[in-house]
């Protein structure tokens, strides 16, 4: 089914927009989205990345109004702590 679309995609012609550039991209990426199918160790979704990298790019925008070197700093080993936490799995309150 995914062959059969491919061809009619490389059949298709669109003058021009969005839809020239989706097909364009479709037909360029053809390698690399076929790449699952032939693979079954990988997945047809990215989200676990997506949900990896999302913190780093929150705190890459909450670092923009940071007001002095000193809270960037501050910011930057808060979310550090607070990363290596998730990824150790610590997800416990301790009282000090």
């Amino acid at each position: 089914m995914v062959e059969e679309f491919f061809e009619w995609l490389e059949s298709f012609y669109a003058m021009k927009g969005k839809l020239q550039t989706a097909v364009i991209y479709a037909l360029n990426q053809k390698v690399e989205l076929l790449r699952f199918l032939e693979d079954e160790n990988l997945g047809t979704s990215n989200n676990i990345a997506e949900q990896a990298i999302r913190p780093i790019a929150i705190g890459r925008q909450n670092y923009l109004f940071s007001t002095s070197m000193k809270g960037a700093t501050a910011n930057a080993m808060a979310y550090t702590i607070i990363e290596t936490a998730k990824v150790n799995a610590i997800n416990r309150k301790q009282v000090i």
